[in-house]
């Protein structure tokens, strides 16, 4: 189970930083925090939430 959480950890590091580099504009959610490995939660200033179902 530690291989799978340092995966999905690794994963989510790139996920992340791939999202900043492509979208200024944009908040990680509970960065630094203790969170699950495989979840990413984010927040785009500026964009209307509906905007982003779209």
């Amino acid at each position: 189970m530690p291989l799978i959480s340092s995966r999905l950890t690794l994963l989510t590091q790139s996920t992340e930083g791939g999202l900043k580099s492509a979208i200024p504009d944009i908040k990680i959610n509970g960065m630094g925090a203790k969170r699950l490995p495989d979840r990413v939660n984010v927040t785009v200033l500026y964009a209307a939430g509906e905007a982003m179902m779209h």
